[in-house]
């Protein structure tokens, strides 16, 4: 009976305890079973939920403080608008370009005409189809080839996996992709034509002014400078002995014939000099300079005027002349102001900025003998001609290249003033941010660089060390 009881207790236990199932308790003197708890599965729901919370708001964050800046809109001109990470990157690419050609970066400078660069070229191009410009792949890959130091006369197929290399290394150091770097060039291709297109409105025979000139740096004092010439000693000498200005130094200070607009800050005054008369110190973002005007030639036009009530008589009446008919009998029969018609129409010599700056176009390059398009005023509607000139100098190809720059200036001037071009609260906390992240960048890619030399180094001594 008692071996049945035992075994029915063992039954309704579920059977005998093993060492797998149990233990043995010493002072009971028997095996207790061992029993393993299960967590119910609606315990772990708020666990999951705590998880998922932390997920999400990783998320969030990263969205908010890092992607959401870097696609905030910094730049629109018209209808495109350029993100945050767009401006950083090209930022990044000045940074590294200069530091791998042994420059100093200029972090106080470069982030601001980078930012109005970026405008200049959008609106470059936006407006190549307007201004008939067209660069093909084909320019885009030449162009490449030459900046990444290919002689012109080279070949794309005869060097193309040595452009492969050039090119994977320059991308490489800029850290740009290939898109952006191809799309630098074009954009830089549209604005050199654009700017050959606008140097064919500029006259290459021009008044111009003879100068000598001294330039100094911006923290150099003038005053001694002055006093030497004032007393006497020979400009050359001094010229020689001071000036920064390579081309005019080794040649006494002697500038050459200038026309206007080369020297944009302070031309207005190479004009009004008496000749042989010094200037006071000038002030300009290349230094400080100090000239002499020796002579000038060409400022001044013979010109024929009339006036009268519309563009629409103006245009009748230039095309008349335009087919012969005689300018000074034009002015004297039909001119509304009573003074050009006993005049017959001429003013004399007219020199840049007679007539408050009137005439100021025609006299810089309006073509001898021909009549020029209407000049609406208060007074009615004027048209003229350039009877002769006063005797003036070919630019020289050096000026004519700044003249084609400042003309592409006074464009990008107008474009801007015409088109819609927004910045989004661009300022010192953009630039300070956008600077972080460059130097960031720029130190993880200097530890990258020194953890790979190390790890070359380490598997120089154990080959399997990285397998």
């Amino acid at each position: 009976m008692a071996n049945r009881r035992r075994s029915q207790r063992r039954a309704s236990s579920g059977g005998t305890p093993t060492p797998r199932e149990g233990f043995y308790d010493m002072e009971a003197g028997r095996r207790t079973p061992m029993t393993t708890q299960r967590v119910p599965w609606k315990r772990l729901i708020p666990f999951g939920a705590l998880l998922t919370a932390i997920g999400v708001a990783i998320i969030v964050n990263y969205i908010v403080t890092v992607k959401s800046v870097a696609d905030e809109p910094i730049l629109t001109v018209n209808s495109r608008d350029f993100a945050f990470r767009e401006y950083v990157s090209l930022l990044k690419a000045e940074k590294l370009l200069s530091e791998a050609a042994g420059g100093q970066f200029d972090a106080g400078r470069l982030p601001y005409l980078l930012f109005q660069s970026m405008a200049q070229d959008e609106l470059v191009r936006q407006a190549a189809s307007r201004e008939g410009l067209r660069v093909t792949d084909e320019d885009v890959r030449t162009e490449m080839l030459t900046r990444l130091g290919f002689t012109d006369e080279v070949k794309y197929a005869d060097v193309a996996a040595d452009f492969q290399v050039r090119l994977s290394n320059y991308l490489s150091t800029t850290q740009l992709t290939r898109g952006q770097f191809e799309e630098k060039v074009r954009t830089s291709l549209i604005r050199e034509q654009l700017q050959e297109k606008l140097g064919t409105d500029i006259p290459r025979v021009q008044p111009q002014a003879r100068l000598l000139m001294i330039r100094v740096p911006e923290t150099t004092s003038t005053g001694l400078i002055v006093k030497r010439l004032a007393e006497g000693e020979d400009f050359s000498k001094v010229a020689r002995e001071v000036s920064v200005d390579e081309v005019s130094r080794n040649h006494g200070g002697e500038r050459g014939w200038t026309p206007r607009l080369v020297f944009k800050d302070f031309d207005t005054l190479l004009f009004g000099l008496a000749i042989g008369q010094m200037s006071d110190p000038i002030q300009a973002p290349q230094g400080v300079y100090v000239v002499r005007l020796q002579e000038r030639i060409g400022g001044k036009a013979r010109l024929q005027a009339a006036l009268v009530k519309d563009t629409e008589t103006a245009r009748a009446l230039i095309t008349q002349v335009q087919n012969g008919a005689n300018f000074a009998d034009v002015s004297a029969q039909l001119s509304t102001d009573a003074e050009l018609r006993s005049k017959r129409g001429d003013l004399g010599l007219v020199g840049v900025g007679d007539f408050n700056g009137l005439f100021d176009f025609w006299i810089r390059g309006m073509e001898t003998g021909k009549a020029t398009d209407p000049l609406n005023s208060l007074e009615g509607t004027y048209f003229f001609k350039v009877a002769e000139r006063g005797q003036a100098v070919e630019v020289s190809d050096d000026d004519f290249e700044v003249l084609k720059t400042r003309a592409l200036d006074a464009w990008l001037e107008r474009e801007q003033a015409t088109n819609s071009v927004i910045y989004h609260g661009f300022g010192s906390e953009k630039v300070t941010r956008a600077l972080d992240q460059v130097e960031d960048v720029a130190s993880t890619k200097f530890q990258r660089d020194v953890t790979a030399t190390a790890q070359a180094a380490r598997k120089q001594q154990n080959p399997n060390i990285f397998q």
